[in-house]
């Protein structure tokens, strides 16, 4: 949990910094036929635009990370050496809770805020580029399209962050394994073959192409009901 708060703080103060650095110019305007003043706003710093965009994927991924519990808990649940241990959720979260406390709920951490920063960066500059070739004709069902395809593309290029998020997951108690120290232990034992990091991604791809296509149609045929 530590390591969660000093993560997020973090990410946090060096999103703070960069804005201070690039702070845009403002323009004050006063026009005479109205009652208030107002700013215009414009940033000149093309370069500034493009890191606040990764910094706030990854802010956003890191935020995420909150609901690793959830993820710890449902490994352990699919794993058949605890089919016996744990009734259900509730007796799982207690267990943990009660024998290891809050940070074994938080094990599998590092892996988990890298595949949601990096997906979530390559997904939305993905769906701005794909939005502005579609300009007008875009419909539910190309927002469908468009947001299975980019993100079954995106969980299936991270699916291996998946797999060594399960694997350090799946134990429970002990010293919290290093990122790299879980990856080449996996490495070895699949025979040193990169492509096994890639077993079962079909399932993966599949139900992320359905899920992502009505999340996304979902949000722009909501969002054009609400804003327009």
């Amino acid at each position: 949990m530590s390591n969660f708060i000093h993560s997020y703080t973090a990410n946090f103060l060096l999103l703070h910094r960069f804005w201070k650095m690039y702070q845009p110019k403002q323009r004050f305007s006063r026009y005479p036929e109205r009652e208030y003043d107002y700013y215009i706003v414009e940033f000149y710093h093309p370069f500034a635009k493009k890191l606040f965009r990764v910094l706030a994927a990854h802010f956003a991924g890191t935020a995420e990370a909150i609901l690793v519990p959830l993820e710890r808990v449902q490994t352990l649940l699919q794993d058949w050496r605890y089919h016996d241990k744990f009734k259900n959720t509730s007796h799982a979260f207690k267990y943990l809770l009660k024998n290891y406390g809050v940070s074994e709920c938080y094990r599998g951490l590092v892996p988990i805020i890298c595949r949601n920063s990096c997906s979530n960066l390559i997904f939305f500059i993905l769906k701005e580029q794909s939005g502005k070739l579609m300009d007008e004709q875009e419909s539910v069902l190309t927002s469908f399209i468009n947001g299975a395809l980019i993100g079954g593309f995106t969980s299936t290029i991270f699916y291996p962050m998946n797999v060594i998020k399960t694997h350090m997951q799946s134990k429970i108690g002990g010293d919290f394994e290093k990122f790299m120290t879980v990856a080449h232990e996996i490495y070895i034992a699949r025979n040193r073959s990169i492509m096994s990091f890639y077993k079962g991604v079909h399932l993966n791809c599949m139900r992320s192409f359905i899920s992502w296509g009505v999340i996304t149609a979902s949000y722009d045929f909501l969002k054009k009901i609400m804003f327009s």
